[in-house]
């Protein structure tokens, strides 16, 4: 399931998937940036960091 933040992430573990993917372009979009690597890494991973804190599943990040 694409889940690009921490609400979408839980809503996708309680809705009983196993994992969540989170795609460099739905992150973008949720900081409201074009999807042409404008976010930095620490971004990236700060943001997949919000993702597992609220999903007690797998996430796959494709930044």
């Amino acid at each position: 399931m694409e889940a690009h933040d921490g609400l979408s992430a839980r809503i996708a573990a309680e809705a009983g998937f196993e994992g969540v993917w989170a795609s460099g372009l739905t992150m973008s979009a949720s900081f409201g940036v074009r999807d042409n690597n404008e976010l930095s890494w620490s971004q990236v991973v700060d943001h997949a960091g919000f993702m597992v804190d609220a999903a007690a599943v797998p996430i796959l990040v494709d930044g």
